[in-house]
């Protein structure tokens, strides 16, 4: 098990505007894909992914993500997109494992 532990929603909302609205609420919308499978987009809080962001191993790790259902998996972190002046998390993409 990993020393990263995300709590994540799916989100059926696509788009620009959604992802505003997103970012308002204080949430960071994300994209898991890879392993043959469909790409799932997720929605993370601000705070819990800017907590694991102040560690430089979180790049390199394993991170669980317990969806909201009970599910989990394990990926990588594959991009980050942060905002230009705040340096806050904007965008994410996991890879699964």
């Amino acid at each position: 098990m990993s020393e990263y532990i995300l709590n994540v929603e799916t989100r059926t909302n696509l788009g620009k505007g959604a992802s505003r609205r997103l970012r308002r609420t204080d949430l960071v919308p994300a994209v898991v894909y890879g392993n043959n499978q469909e790409a799932l987009s997720i929605s993370i809080k601000q705070n819990e992914i800017t907590r694991c962001l102040m560690d430089n191993n979180f790049y390199s790790s394993e991170i669980t993500l317990q969806f909201d259902d009970g599910k989990t998996e394990q990926v990588t972190i594959c991009d980050l997109q942060r905002h230009p002046v705040k340096s806050h998390a904007m965008h994410a993409d996991f890879k699964r494992v």
